[in-house]
């Protein structure tokens, strides 16, 4: 295991570590619970679905709409943050929704007010709320209402470190498998294969990670395209959660990036790509690769690919292929956001900041503080 942070005494290093344990727990509860889930979702294949959270828990319906949109289901992500602010921009009374809230905690403001708000605009709402704490405030609020599914995570996913990891990728799973058995697919070999490919996906990043070498002042840019841009977001948030905001990080699409964004590029940053699956995305990926390659301006070019590929090996300063080019998108960006976890942790350890807490003055908090929820009227 990797000798540069397995050691550490922090619950973020355990948490990462665990993670494909805690996939194989959530298997085997869906499993167990197939039936009662699908009595529950199957009459609402065809109503507008709105996958929502804060922060990292936002990320996750940004990586996982598109995948689901493609297959066919009416998704999107819209964040707690903007419902509350501008309910009407997104809720409509005659529009039936089905409302999949992500939270660790459950007790974030925002989420039991979407939850409520939703209530009162619209005619036919149903929620799942998938969440890692059972005694959340939201947990106790959704069991009073009959429109209303919980599916709670194993109690090692509600991580104790500051930053979401196991809690992000365990949410991301679960919502994975249960829209997935919605539409009837089978992805037991493909969970199989994430699974124990965990300590391969590992050893890869350790032989790479201590390359980066990242320093305060550095800057750094996530690029990932279509689902890997909602990775690429929650990949930019670790790092600048777990540094302190010491290593300013961003992330963007790929071709958007030429538009404005591409000044921030210097000596002193390092930049990410995310490769997707698509070939066809795939040649915007490349192209933009290899502009940035030969202007020769970055510290380092890191590109994380799931399939061999010479051409974009030939331009990377660092290339990590995870070799799972047969998995689905949802399932590689979790390999790409191991890594992410990873130098974010490790980077942490090195400006010497707790990576457990690692803004005790307390300006940022776990569960976010000094919201105040507004009547709606």
């Amino acid at each position: 295991m990797n000798k540069t942070f397995s050691k550490e005494k922090f619950n973020t290093v355990k948490e990462i570590l665990q993670q494909s344990v805690i996939w194989k727990k959530i298997e085997k509860n869906i499993d167990k619970n197939i039936k009662n889930l699908m009595s529950h979702l199957e009459s609402f294949k065809d109503y507008k679905i709105i996958f929502s959270g804060a922060g990292t828990s936002e990320f996750i319906g940004q990586a996982l709409a598109p995948y689901f949109y493609k297959k066919g289901l009416n998704v999107f992500s819209i964040a707690t943050t903007d419902i509350v602010a501008n309910p009407l921009n997104f809720l409509k009374k005659e529009e039936k929704t089905v409302i999949i809230s992500f939270a660790r905690s459950g007790n974030s403001p925002e989420s039991i007010a979407t939850f409520n708000i939703a209530n009162k605009l619209i005619d036919q709402v149903y929620h799942l709320i998938i969440t890692c704490n059972k005694d959340g405030q939201l947990v106790k609020l959704a069991s009073t209402n009959k429109n209303t599914q919980i599916f709670l995570l194993p109690n090692e996913a509600n991580d104790k470190g500051f930053a979401m990891t196991s809690s992000y990728s365990g949410m991301t799973f679960s919502a994975f498998l249960i829209l997935d058995l919605l539409l009837k697919n089978n992805n037991k070999s493909s969970i199989e294969k994430l699974c124990n490919d965990f300590d391969k996906s590992l050893k890869l990043i350790e032989e790479n990670i201590e390359k980066i070498e990242l320093q305060e002042n550095d800057r750094v840019v996530y690029l990932g395209s279509s689902e890997f841009k909602g990775f690429s977001n929650e990949a930019s948030l670790k790092l600048l959660e777990l540094t302190q905001g010491k290593i300013p990080c961003f992330y963007n699409g790929v071709l958007a990036f030429r538009h404005g964004p591409k000044s921030i590029l210097n000596k002193n940053t390092t930049v990410i790509i995310f490769m997707s699956k698509d070939n066809y995305s795939r040649k915007y990926e490349i192209d933009l690769l290899k502009e940035i390659a030969l202007e020769k301006v970055v510290k380092n070019l890191v590109v994380l690919d799931n399939t061999e590929c010479s051409e974009v090996k030939k331009y990377a300063s660092i290339y990590l292929n995870f070799e799972n080019q047969n998995l689905n998108e949802i399932f590689i960006g979790l390999n790409y956001i191991l890594f992410a976890q990873i130098l974010s942790l490790i980077t942490s350890i090195k400006l010497n900041i707790n990576p457990d807490n690692p803004c005790p003055s307390g300006e940022v908090n776990r569960v976010v503080k000094g919201v105040i929820i507004h009547e709606l009227h």
